[in-house]
Order: C-alpha cells, then sequence, then structure tokens
C-alpha cells in the first residue's frame, strides 16, 4: 500500500490499485503499527474514486518524523491494519505517481480550464472546456 502526504495537502492520497484489491477488507478507520507497537489511527474516507486519508495523518507525520513531500510504503497485514514499511522524500513533483493529483506525468495527466458562467436559464449546467496540449 502506497500513501502520498504533500505538504500543501491536508490529506495523504492513497494508490487506487491498493483499493481495488482491499476494498472489500478496508473499514473507515486503519491501524498503523510502529516497532513499539504503538497505534495510529487514521481515518479513511472509503472513496474509490478519490481514496484519502482525512484524520490522522498529521499525527502519523510527526511520529514517524516524515519529510513534507513523502512517499510512504506501508505492509498491510489485513482488518485495516498496516506499518510503515519504507518511506522517501519527493523532491521534485515530476516523480509523483501517475495516480496522485499533483502529478505532472504529461501521458497520463490532463490540464483543463473550468469555465462557469452566471445563472442562466438557458445554460443551467456548467460547462468544461477541454484544450489540446
Amino acid at each position: 500500500m502506497v500513501f502520498f502526504i504533500i505538504k500543501v495537502q491536508n490529506f495523504a492520497e492513497v494508490d487506487p490499485a491498493f483499493l481495488e484489491k482491499y476494498h472489500d477488507q478496508l473499514t473507515t478507520t486503519w491501524h498503523v503499527i510502529n516497532e513499539e507497537a504503538e497505534v495510529n489511527e487514521l481515518k479513511f474516507n472509503n472513496s474509490l474514486i478519490f481514496p484519502t486519508i482525512t484524520e490522522g495523518w498529521v499525527d502519523l507525520i510527526w511520529n514517524f518524523f516524515f519529510p513534507p513531500n513523502a512517499e510512504i510504503v506501508f505492509s498491510y497485514y489485513g482488518k485495516s491494519i498496516c506499518a510503515v514499511a519504507s518511506y522517501r522524500e519527493l523532491e521534485d513533483p515530476k516523480n509523483f505517481p501517475i495516480f496522485h493529483s499533483r502529478s505532472m506525468d504529461p501521458a497520463e495527466t490532463f490540464f483543463f480550464d473550468v469555465a462557469v458562467l452566471d445563472f442562466n436559464l438557458h445554460q443551467p449546467k456548467m460547462v468544461i472546456i477541454i484544450y489540446s496540449i
């Protein structure tokens, strides 16, 4: 299982491949154990579309002394229990994985502008215009 914690975000993003494999086993509360058998609780939003850890990750960062921008790999033991296996600091956004919302991988990332129009009875929906890069 891989989490990506980015300094400017208030949440951690979870690898969708992990969710696809274990979604049926996961609860909204995950437990991260350390070498001293201490436990950190993380709250998972249970979303398959934008899977994130919404609470508890700030405490996890402080307890494990993770750098501000980090890729954190966890060992998953089942029943929403895991442990930190490794981590690495991410200094360049080009190294973010393709599933991450801030990925800069040009083959997988799409950029677009959203035009939100004033209320109009003839066009009550938001219009999204996609430009090719």
